[in-house]
């Protein structure tokens, strides 16, 4: 998101008028609480959370939504001003924006591409979380997150183009080598991490191929947004989770807009054949989810697809846990939870 979008009077208006709706069902949510029983969160705190994120995301339009966030960069510079390193931002040439944490020079590099539904910008907990990551590390590392260009304003597959071609970038224009080059993403990051891995194997017919010579180091999946359609975990999951399908419905067909749903926009569509040849791409691959997730079926129906391909693909899936939990958690003050702790452990040990 290169700026916040300007609200028009209509916009605003009934921005107010959403504001009060989401209130009522976080009073709603509280009072009821007590009776949730097991379909809702274990912890009140959380179930009443997550009745309110759920009813802002379906309510609110992405402009409302993105009115009330700061940019990828706004945060970005925040975050570094905050910690007192200068600002490093790459210009890339299919758009979008790398953001650093580290030396461009360092001979490894972390590509995060964020999540949010393509309609929500990058958290400062997603810079602290590079920044564990490569401080960590006896090699010489470094992070970038890209800033993607989110909808409505652009549309698939834009997003692909500007993950691809941050990609290639660093291959073509910094000199890294594939090996070198570790993938991770989080919910839309995590699908675009497997749309990237798609286009090097399948390339894209709307957009430049990603030319590459050898194997990609490691790829993480954070809770991958893999389908727009119904699982069958939604209904046991809906009123536990920060998401449900209406919002997976809502948000996907705006990113689609007028394109058709296809292997690279919904991953779990692809059959088995799509990924012959994916030992080839990436090294290894690190799948993490929660089993109170409302797409905890796709997620986990893809992963049984992938280890077909790739048996050595490793995954864990978390009891308790909800969509995005190692970043939402986090982020809101919480403890590290199972998977966080899991995905930081491996990514050091592959960065190694």
């Amino acid at each position: 998101m290169a700026s916040k979008p300007t609200l028009s009077l209509a916009e605003k208006l009934d921005m107010g008028l959403a504001m009060l709706q989401i209130a009522s069902t976080t009073l709603l949510a509280a009072f009821t609480a007590p009776f949730r029983g097991s379909r809702g969160h274990r912890v009140f705190l959380k179930h009443v959370i997550h009745q309110a994120i759920r009813k802002m995301n379906i309510r609110l339009s992405p402009r409302q939504v993105q009115s009330v966030f700061p940019t990828d960069v706004e945060t970005y510079n925040k975050w570094a001003k905050h910690r007192g390193v200068k600002s490093n931002i790459t210009e890339l040439r299919t758009g979008g924006k790398g953001l650093w944490i580290g030396s461009e020079s360092a001979e490894k590099v972390l590509v995060f591409f964020h999540g949010g539904g393509y309609v929500i910008p990058a958290a400062a907990d997603q810079f602290d979380f590079l920044e564990d990551v490569c401080s960590s590390s006896s090699s010489n590392v470094a992070a970038v997150l890209l800033g993607y260009d989110l909808v409505p304003e652009s549309l698939y597959p834009t997003q692909l183009e500007q993950a691809a071609g941050l990609v290639t970038h660093l291959v073509k224009e910094t000199g890294k080598k594939p090996d070198n080059i570790t993938l991770a993403g989080n919910s839309a990051g995590g699908a675009l991490v497997l749309s990237v891995l798609s286009h090097i194997l399948h390339p894209h017919p709307a957009i430049e191929s990603c030319s590459i010579t050898g194997q990609l180091r490691a790829a993480l999946l954070v809770s991958p947004w893999i389908s727009f359609q119904e699982a069958p975990s939604n209904a046991r999951n809906e009123y536990k989770d920060i998401t449900d399908f209406s919002i997976t419905k809502y948000w996907g067909e705006i990113y689609l807009g007028t394109a058709k749903p296809d292997e690279y926009n919904q991953p779990l569509t692809a059959p088995e054949s799509w990924w012959k040849g994916l030992d080839g791409v990436v090294k290894d691959m690190f799948v993490t989810a929660g089993r109170d997730e409302t797409p905890f079926d796709d997620i986990e129906q893809l992963t049984r697809v992938l280890k077909k391909t790739k048996p050595d693909l490793q995954f864990l899936f978390a009891e308790g846990e909800t969509h995005d939990q190692p970043f939402l958690d986090f982020a809101a003050g919480g403890k590290e939870c199972q998977t966080r702790q899991a995905a930081k452990a491996w990514l050091h040990a592959k960065l190694e």
